[in-house]
């Protein structure tokens, strides 16, 4: 067997790259030595291979012989193919993007599509090899990046790509090629020096390599040792995200105390559209808290309170303001869940302690005069008359004495008479309104328990 089937397989065992007793891998084969070599191996190590080909039509004639090229190669070696064809250049101006950046983003578009769609997800072999973690690893430190930029590629990824070769440099690729006699194409953009990737293969490592004969080898032992100290970091990450992460946001206490909160804010917040700039903002500011002070990006918003970072939607629905009829028996589906009431004699309310989430008024103070009744969200300035106080309490105020979140803040309604609040919604009701000696007909409200719970 030859030494790079051997690697190969080792390395397929090691990372556990395919399940045992999964037979059919698709490759992604371009025509050239590399993806032409894997299939190869994969073939020799018993597999059933499918060929994903990718015709980008960047360079013309040469394209079209790539693509005649692999249909000639399933036909010598009987796998089966599967070819598209992309309009890249016309793609990336739509995009605004580079044609490497394009060709980058269709193919693995397409990769996902037909894997799932036509092969019950089975895994797409890729031909990148230790040379091309090192060409990722150079070219990401020359943009600026984290531990995960600096480890190169990973072994496999979340979307079904391997990369069986990884252990294998350029020169044992090509020895195997031209040993076995396969017939491989040569793509003469690999030379064109305006290509970050190219420049760094042929004249990047190169430089390095007069410093140090050795460097290859130096560089790919560092990579391994990177991607350790990656796979480290994202288990304490997670650890980490599980004593921070709440349904609300983020508590601040653990937060604080984590090793280094700017980079948590980063793992944490990224999914979600904060960059770099704006956690490091953040995080300058814990050491100043200021209750209300909001961050934004384009989809979300995180609100510092007391103990939370609140995280909340920017497109969240507002609720519009809705005419109630009070004088009847009626229902409402709210954003807190249903909100139900109806009349009832005084005589047969036994009980006028309730629940936060029912509300027990005088019927003839609220409708005897035809006054216009609303649910509406919150306004600046409002104000209810809380029992066992006097005078009248800022909802801003209760709010903030109640310790409810800024999301719930947001999500509050108000029960209006005439615009004026009467009832926070499911929390607090209006004095003014209480059943007292004289009353003889009781509107009794009720916000029952949404799917939230």
């Amino acid at each position: 067997m030859h030494p790079l089937v051997s690697r190969v397989a080792e390395t397929i065992r090691q990372y556990q790259l395919i399940r045992q007793g999964q037979g059919l891998i698709l490759i992604a084969l371009s025509g050239g030595t590399d993806s032409v070599a894997l299939l190869r191996v994969l073939l020799l190590l018993g597999y059933e291979v499918v060929g994903l080909h990718c015709n980008f039509h960047l360079r013309g004639a040469e394209s079209d012989e790539d693509e005649a090229a692999v249909r000639r190669l399933a036909e010598q070696l009987g796998f089966s193919l599967e070819v598209v064809h992309f309009d890249t250049r016309a793609y990336a101006r739509q995009r605004g993007i580079s044609i490497e950046m394009a060709a980058r983003e269709l193919r693995y578009r397409w990769f996902a599509e037909i894997r799932m769609q036509r092969y019950s997800g089975a895994p797409i072999a890729v031909a990148h090899h230790a040379d091309d973690a090192l060409e990722t690893q150079l070219l990401n430190l020359s943009m600026g990046t984290g531990l995960r930029g600096l480890s190169g590629m990973p072994y496999a990824r979340q979307d079904g790509v391997i990369r069986p070769m990884m252990q294998a440099h350029r020169s044992e690729i090509e020895a195997f090629v031209a040993a076995e006699g396969l017939p491989a194409r040569h793509d003469s953009s690999n030379n064109d020096l305006s290509f970050k990737r190219n420049y760094i293969r042929h004249r990047i490592i190169p430089a390095f390599e007069q410093l140090n004969p050795s460097f290859r080898s130096s560089a790919l032992s560092t990579l391994e040792h990177l991607r350790g100290a990656e796979a480290l970091y994202r288990y304490a990450v997670e650890h980490l995200r599980g004593e921070i992460e709440c349904p609300e946001g983020l508590r601040l206490e653990p937060l604080i105390a984590s090793p280094d909160p700017e980079t948590m804010l980063y793992e944490l917040l990224q999914p979600y559209g904060f960059d770099g700039p704006m956690c490091q903002l953040i995080a300058s500011n814990l050491a100043n808290p200021q209750p209300g002070r909001r961050y934004r990006c384009e989809a979300y918003e995180l609100i510092e309170g007391r103990h939370l970072l609140e995280l909340l939607s920017r497109e969240r629905s507002q609720w519009s303001e809705q005419p109630l009829d009070l004088t009847r028996e009626g229902a409402l589906e709210t954003p807190l869940g249903r909100l139900s009431w109806w009349l009832e004699d005084r005589s047969s309310v036994k009980d006028l302690r309730v629940p936060p989430r029912e509300a027990l008024m005088d019927a003839e103070l609220l409708l005897s005069r035809g006054r216009r009744t609303t649910l509406r969200g919150r306004k600046e300035g409002d104000r209810l008359y809380p029992y066992g106080m006097p005078g009248s309490k800022l909802l801003r105020r209760i709010f903030i004495d109640s310790g409810m979140s800024h999301r719930e803040r947001e999500e509050a309604l108000l029960l209006c008479l005439e615009d004026e609040p009467i009832w926070l919604v499911g929390r607090l009701a209006d004095r003014r309104y209480g059943i007292g000696e004289g009353t003889r007909s009781v509107l009794h409200l009720r916000l029952e328990e949404d799917d939230r719970g």
